[in-house]
């Protein structure tokens, strides 16, 4: 993989940027304590398992949300689909994902740039079960036996160009309707 160097710390690349959270996560804390470090603590264990043997890199943990890049799209979209069967095991952990194909910077230990906003406006209107994603990554797994179905062309907040939007549609996932999804939108 080859990297555009921007200065001494920065450099650039092409990454396909999964975004996750955990839904409701805050208030099951309010509500259960124990249950929500439960959560948590299986969503660490999966993550932290499946983006190494996916050989993504996590960028960083939000509380209940984790960034983290990949080489390519297709291994961005087996590892969320491997992550999100694994959520609906025994310990139960409702995580919308979004997943955006761009150019970002790598600047000291984080990653900065317009796929990781989309990244993430394309998870906020997910729902537990499902994986998004942009026409970027559709286009890149179309051909890999990897089945997609579109949500329809959504315009998100501080996004000049509405984006289509496409669900994973492997068994196991879920595909929200247009109504199911709220997000960050315009």
């Amino acid at each position: 993989m080859t990297t555009e160097k921007t200065d001494a710390a920065d450099s650039r690349q092409l990454a396909a940027i999964l975004f996750m959270d955990i839904q409701g996560y805050t208030a099951l804390m309010h509500e259960d304590e124990g249950k929500a470090i439960r959560i948590i603590q299986r969503f660490n264990d999966v993550v932290h398992e499946q983006v190494a043997a996916c050989k993504g890199n996590i960028i960083q943990f939000y509380g209940d949300g984790c960034l983290v890049n990949f080489p390519t799209a297709r291994r961005a979209a087996t590892c969320a689909t491997i992550m999100q069967k694994a959520f609906t095991g025994e310990t139960t952990v409702p995580v919308r994902m979004g997943i955006h194909l761009g150019d970002v910077l790598y600047r000291s230990n984080n990653v900065y740039g317009d796929a990781v906003n989309i990244a993430s406006r394309i998870e906020s209107m997910g729902i537990p079960g499902a994986i998004l994603i942009s026409k970027p990554v559709r286009d890149q797994i179309r051909n890999q036996q990897i089945k997609t179905v579109s949500v329809g062309k959504f315009h998100f907040k501080n996004v000049s160009q509405p984006m289509e939007v496409f669900a994973l549609d492997e068994p196991g996932l879920k595909i929200p309707t247009r109504d199911q999804m709220k997000g960050k939108l315009e």
